[in-house]
């Protein structure tokens, strides 16, 4: 069976030359990992492209539809641990400035994170090597590294 896609996506702003990371705490409900977390989502039939998708999600989750995306070059496949499915999420890195994030009924709160904290706390399967490797490419990108 063909896994399904999905979109991952790190939210970020640039302040005082510094990188902030947004971090989301999800509206606990069972089975459901409380950890903090990035926005991610699945991929509609009616989206044109996996970057259609993301922002479609940003929009969706912290309501805000005017921001800069980028590819940030990394496709992780995995297998959900409660469903058994499979699913492939494509990575991206989203820019924002000052708008206000309003969270939809997902998420009760939110934090901007340098990255060392951001990295530390955010819930992640895998190796962290990779996190680090696509702030990286944020970092590069703003010419922050």
């Amino acid at each position: 069976m063909k896994p399904s896609d999905k979109v991952f996506v790190i939210v970020y702003r640039v302040r005082n030359n510094s990188l902030e990371l947004l971090a989301l705490k999800p509206t606990p409900e069972p089975n459901r990992n409380v950890a903090d977390y990035v926005i991610t989502g699945g991929v509609e039939g009616y989206d044109g492209s996996f970057e259609e998708a993301a922002l479609r999600e940003v929009k969706e989750e912290i309501g805000i539809e005017s921001c800069n995306i980028m590819s940030l070059k990394h496709a992780i496949e995995y297998t959900d641990h409660i469903t058994s499915k499979k699913y492939i999420e494509h990575c991206f890195g989203v820019k924002i400035n000052e708008e206000p994030i309003v969270l939809n009924e997902e998420h009760i709160s939110f934090r901007w994170l340098n990255k060392n904290d951001f990295i530390n706390i955010i819930w992640w399967d895998y190796d962290k090597s990779i996190l680090e490797k696509m702030i990286k490419i944020i970092e590069t990108y703003e010419n922050l590294s």
